[in-house]
């Protein structure tokens, strides 16, 4: 008895905890991504170099940039996304909503010659 009063507890407990992560609406997905700006043999990139999400999703980008050259961009103007990213390794997180299927280029603001990406919005 004692253990099925045990069981019956941690499957309360774990419903209330996954719960909202199942509830949401169809308006209300969130994608999360992370991205992490890197060099290689001089040209410098952020990966991974598409994202995908579908129409009416929230999206979160975390950005994390380890490179020694400092302080790079990442911007997706069809979004008004515009971020500078510290090269000291400390994540910044950026967020929108996808209100338009299309394909987007992902560029550094900072430095055009950087090798861009693209976000691509899917219809639902």
């Amino acid at each position: 008895m004692t253990r099925s009063l045990c069981a019956a507890a941690v499957l309360a407990v774990l419903a209330a905890v996954l719960a909202p992560r199942f509830a949401r609406s169809e308006g209300e997905a969130v994608r999360n991504f992370s991205v992490a700006n890197i060099e290689y043999k001089g040209s410098k990139m952020w990966i991974p170099g598409t994202l995908i999400a579908k129409k009416g999703e929230t999206v979160k980008i975390k950005l994390t940039n380890n490179t020694p050259s400092g302080k790079h961009g990442f911007s997706i103007d069809a979004f008004g996304v515009k971020a500078e990213v510290a090269g000291d390794g400390q994540p910044q997180t950026v967020e929108f909503k996808a209100a338009e299927a299309g394909l987007y280029p992902i560029y550094c603001q900072l430095h055009p010659a950087h090798i861009g990406g693209q976000l691509l919005v899917l219809e639902k």
